[in-house]
C-alpha cells in the first residue's frame, strides 16, 4: 500500500506491519501491531476516507490489502466495510 513516504506496507504472518521505505529495498521500518479499534481521530478520519472512495477504488484498497496481507478490519469497523454488501 504506497504512501508519500513508504513504497509498500506488509502484514506478518503473526499481525505486525512492516513498510519499505522509498529507495529502500527491503521491509526494514517497523510499524507495530494494530491495537482493538477504539472512537478517536484517526478512526474517525478512516472512516471518513472510506466513506469518499467510490465502488472502483474500494475495491482497489481491497486487492491491495489482499496482496500486502492487510487486514482491513485492523483499520475500519465491520460495518463500514461490510456497508455496500447491504445495498448489492
Amino acid at each position: 500500500l504506497p504512501t508519500s513516504r513508504f513504497n509498500d506496507v506488509i502484514r506478518t504472518g503473526d499481525g505486525y506491519y512492516l513498510a519499505q521505505a522509498i529507495g529502500d529495498l527491503g521491509y526494514n521500518h517497523f510499524l507495530g501491531r494494530p491495537t482493538s479499534l477504539h472512537n478517536g481521530p484517526g478512526l474517525s478520519q478512516a472512516v471518513d476516507t472510506w466513506n469518499t472512495l467510490n465502488e472502483e477504488k474500494r475495491l482497489l484498497v481491497r486487492l491491495l490489502a489482499i496482496r500486502c496481507n492487510v487486514r482491513l478490519e485492523d483499520f475500519l469497523p465491520a460495518d463500514v466495510l461490510n456497508e455496500e454488501a447491504k445495498h448489492e
